[in-house]
């Protein structure tokens, strides 16, 4: 089987069952389901997502589920992978480099004055934008 495949499915799977509980559900539902053909689809999710939200403890067994499914799929329509892959690009948290997602605040205190110990992390950045020059 095509490891490309089955790590989209799995990321797919993942993507799916976490949006089940967040205010993203509807547009993922709706995305999700325009792959597959919507139809039957749809009520499965829903059911799943039901699942989820009422035992989350069922969430790894749903995304198991649904990435078996997504690689079957796929596996069968392979037309569907270039759309699956756009529909996780729309849906999906945009992520550095290493694949973590940054959710804390800058605080930019260049230029101020500070009258005690400061406690935190400089990054200095050389000319070209790499690491070990001036601090801009």
């Amino acid at each position: 089987m095509d490891p490309v495949t089955t790590t989209l499915a799995a990321t797919a799977a993942s993507t799916l069952v976490q949006a089940m509980t967040t205010d993203a559900w509807t547009f993922t539902l709706n995305k999700v389901a325009a792959v597959f053909g919507g139809g039957t689809t749809v009520q499965e999710l829903e059911q799943a997502r039901g699942q989820v939200v009422d035992h989350q403890e069922l969430g790894p067994m749903v995304e198991q589920e649904w990435r078996g499914r997504l690689t079957r799929y796929l596996v069968t329509h392979p037309e569907a992978v270039e759309q699956l892959r756009a529909v996780l690009d729309e849906i999906a948290p945009d992520t550095g480099q290493n694949g973590n997602t940054y959710g804390g605040d800058h605080i930019d205190f260049s230029h101020g004055t500070f009258k005690g110990p400061v406690t935190g992390k400089s990054v200095h950045h050389s000319p070209d934008g790499g690491p070990g020059g001036p601090a801009r």
